[in-house]
């Protein structure tokens, strides 16, 4: 019931053009249809030799969930060195080009809570987290939310779970993820 961190989508491209029109996210088999399911650009300008969308429509299935109409795009005379400065209190994270992904190695699955099944409850519940260097999880945050329950117990099973961490060459590093659990019942 449970699929790991990637987000399965297809990117169409405008041939004429090279514009990306238009990105959907495919439902899985046994999956909660996601939020968000296709997202759709239009109105392409130049803006610094860079082509900008200034229409942008988000949809859950064939529903318009929202319309974002960009009206005007005003360059920067000259970006604020600043803004580029790390914060004395951030934290280095290591990235490489040839980057060796994580692999979960120890998983518990979560159990659907009697309550829950009795009572009818569905949902998926989505998680913030980051796989540290040792392979435990750390930061586990709903971004997500479902039933109390639903979310509890997906909670419960997930700080169980243990990977192999994510490498630059062989050197383990930490690597932000997203964990989704669905719960569906069997019709």
């Amino acid at each position: 019931m449970k699929r790991e961190t990637e987000t399965d989508r297809i990117l169409c491209f405008a041939e004429a053009s090279g514009d990306l029109v238009r990105v959907e996210y495919p439902r899985e088999e046994n999956e909660n249809p996601p939020e968000i399911s296709r997202i759709e650009y239009s109105a392409f300008h130049d803006v610094r030799e860079k082509r900008v969308p200034y229409e942008i429509l988000a949809f859950r299935n064939s529903k318009v969930v929202a319309t974002v109409k960009l009206l005007e795009v005003t360059p920067i005379a000259e970006p604020d060195p600043s803004l580029f400065v790390a914060p004395t209190d951030s934290e280095f994270w290591a990235r490489c080009d040839d980057m060796e992904e994580p692999e979960l190695i120890g998983r518990v699955q979560p159990q659907y809570p009697l309550s829950a099944r009795s009572n009818g409850k569905e949902g998926r519940v989505m998680f913030y987290g980051v796989i540290e260097a040792d392979g435990t999880l750390s930061h586990l945050t709903i971004i997500h939310r479902a039933d109390p329950v639903l979310e509890s117990a997906a909670a419960d099973a997930i700080r169980h779970w243990h990977y192999k961490p994510a490498a630059c060459g062989s050197t383990p590093i930490r690597l932000e993820i997203s964990i989704s659990t669905d719960f569906l019942l069997q019709r």
